[in-house]
């Protein structure tokens, strides 16, 4: 009854004993093959997965287990399988055989692959766009900052990726008890569960940030964007 194909192979890898599903395996995708027909299944491989699949069954004939993961394509359609092979050990702690077991993973390979699909275009649009952009994790240490981040800031990403906020607010000079220099809105947006808007000036740059900071989880997200010369403006018309 269950979902996985099951093969029992004795030590010269001979067919002894299969389910329903591994007869389903052998037909759609050995060519129509039977199983019970099969003495050793390796021949009805295709001949680049041959000595591989010979390699892993003589692994598991020495006692070692193997799991790989193996992806076949037909008819312009793609299918992934997890195959594992096991020892089987006798009643006297001989090693009798193979047990081979594949599973079909193609929906959870699919499934991997728009996600990462989609995880790239995301990245790209972070890389692309003009507004400064941190994520911090749940614990508040950097998951990422994009490009924009670096150029607005004059630094380099990778010296961040990883720190604390406590620590990437130090660097900025944020982190002193006075109110000129601390820099709350993250722990305001955690406690409110809310977005917080800021307007901040960078004294080591000399430079007006303005931006916002969205709880996600239990990090935030944050963007932000040069408005010193709308600040100057304003300044000079007041």
């Amino acid at each position: 009854s269950t979902r996985d194909a099951f093969y029992l192979l004795d030590r010269n890898l001979n067919v002894v004993a299969f389910n329903r599903e591994a007869e389903v395996y052998f037909k759609e995708f050995l060519n129509g093959s039977e199983v019970q027909h099969s003495s050793n299944p390796i021949p009805f491989l295709a001949k680049e997965r041959q000595e591989s699949a010979r390699t892993n069954m003589e692994k598991a004939l020495k006692g070692v287990g193997v799991e790989y993961e193996v992806e076949l394509k037909q008819r312009n359609r793609r299918t992934w399988f997890n195959i594992v092979m096991q020892p089987v050990i006798g009643a006297m702690g001989e090693i009798d055989g193979v047990c081979v077991s594949i599973s079909n993973i193609t929906a959870k390979k699919l499934a991997d692959e728009q996600i990462k699909e989609t995880a790239e275009q995301l990245t790209n649009i972070m890389e692309t766009i003009s507004d400064g952009m941190f994520i911090l994790n749940d614990d508040l240490t950097v998951k990422y900052m994009n490009r924009s981040a670096e150029e607005l800031l004059e630094v380099d990403r990778s010296s961040f990726i990883g720190k604390h906020k406590d620590e990437v607010l130090a660097y900025f000079g944020a982190s002193a008890d006075s109110p000129e220099t601390t820099f709350f809105y993250i722990d305001r947006a955690i406690e409110k569960r809310k977005m917080i808007s800021f307007t901040e000036y960078y004294k080591k740059l000399h430079l007006w940030f303005e931006g916002e900071i969205y709880p996600i989880g239990g990090g935030v997200t944050i963007y932000f964007r040069d408005v010193t010369e709308r600040k100057r403006q304003d300044m000079t018309l007041r």
